[in-house]
């Protein structure tokens, strides 16, 4: 998750003097990963605000992981 985050913290940035159509975000966060992801997503979004990407697709869905029992 932490290569995804960089590189696209990296690459964004390259593309503010572009056009961008279409941006699509789809995150599976895992309900006891205890990070939030949130600043990253909301900088991204920022991002697609400022500049005036048309088509935005955003899913973000948690997945529980339940604890194993060993018997």
């Amino acid at each position: 998750m932490q290569k995804f985050i960089s590189l696209t913290d990296n690459v964004l940035p390259l593309l503010s003097f572009s056009t961008i159509k279409k941006f699509s975000l789809n995150f599976v966060l895992r309900y006891d990963d205890r990070v939030s992801y949130f600043p990253v997503i909301e900088k991204w979004l920022e991002f697609t605000v400022n500049n005036k990407v048309e088509d935005l697709h955003l899913i973000i869905r948690y997945r529980t992981v339940y604890p194993t029992s060993h018997n």
